[in-house]
């Protein structure tokens, strides 16, 4: 990903833009969740819209987890502290994986109105539920691994008398 460590100032401004970018898709990944809740029918074309959203987020969202399991290239202040968002990354790729195969096996029944296919959409539902769990802990444990960053730095910097 990188040839060099990059600066703080740098990693500062990369943390940033992938918290903006997992936000930037998020309405649409939003509006699958209320998509799934309601009890009208549901088509193929939705489905695929579903899934391309979620795709993009998922895109996204390994960017992010790329930058920080770069440990070597990172700022030290920041390497003890990114743990808890690199679970939470991690938590929400395997999230994306598992509504990726339940919508793609939804998409074919979803014209079919069975007991299985009720069955699936409360799937995908309780999925959709726990992503945005999932991007709702994304947001402040980017925002403390910045804060702790910063309070290392400081920390670490010889006051000036």
């Amino acid at each position: 990903m990188f040839e060099e460590a990059i600066s703080l100032a740098a990693f500062h401004s990369e943390t940033h833009r992938h918290r903006k970018d997992i936000d930037s898709v998020w309405d649409s990944v939003s509006s699958a969740r209320s998509l799934f809740s309601q009890e009208e029918d549901i088509w193929p074309d939705q489905c695929d819209y579903v899934k391309n959203s979620i795709s993009a987020l998922g895109k996204r969202v390994q960017k992010f987890s790329q930058l920080l399991d770069s440990a070597p290239y990172l700022p030290a202040a920041a390497v003890p502290f990114r743990y808890s968002l690199i679970m939470t990354l991690h938590k929400v790729e395997d999230l994306i994986d598992d509504l990726m195969m339940l919508i793609t096996r939804f998409r074919t029944l979803c014209q079919t109105p069975t007991s299985e296919t009720i069955k699936r959409r409360r799937e995908i539902e309780h999925k959709l539920e726990e992503l945005e769990q999932g991007r709702a802990e994304i947001l402040p444990n980017a925002d403390g691994l910045l804060l702790q960053v910063r309070s290392a730095k400081k920390a670490r910097q010889p006051s000036v008398i």
